[in-house]
């Protein structure tokens, strides 16, 4: 028996690594069908899901991201009460914050040119 999270979607599909501004992502991945996927966040336990029938399963996050990095993992329990190992960690880093602007001179259209010349 295992879990793994397989990808994630907001506004775009999310892949192992990605870089997202979506606080709430839908997650996605595979079990053993009827097996209760647990999903955690840097450790923390973040919710359970239940694997369909097709041994797949899809969790809507109800809480944000962190803002960096977040390391998502998952284990599964079998209805007899076997649980998994903890599956292959899927990173996804939450980034919200506008670029910093730059520390450039402010463009102006009123020029002057200053021409020295020894004599």
């Amino acid at each position: 028996m295992s879990a793994a999270i397989t990808g994630g979607e907001g506004e775009a599909l999310l892949a192992n690594g990605s870089i997202t501004n979506q606080r709430m992502p839908t997650l996605s991945g595979t079990g053993e069908p009827g097996a209760i996927i647990t999903l955690y966040n840097n450790g923390v336990e973040l919710a359970t899901v239940q694997v369909n029938p097709q041994g797949s399963w899809t969790y809507p996050l109800t809480r944000n991201l962190s803002e960096g990095l977040n390391i998502l993992t998952a284990t599964a329990t079998d209805a007899a009460g076997n649980s998994s190992p903890t599956s292959s960690v899927f990173s996804v880093t939450l980034d919200t914050q506008p670029p910093a602007q730059p520390d450039a001179p402010l463009i102006s259209d009123n020029v002057a040119l200053l021409f020295r010349r020894q004599l």
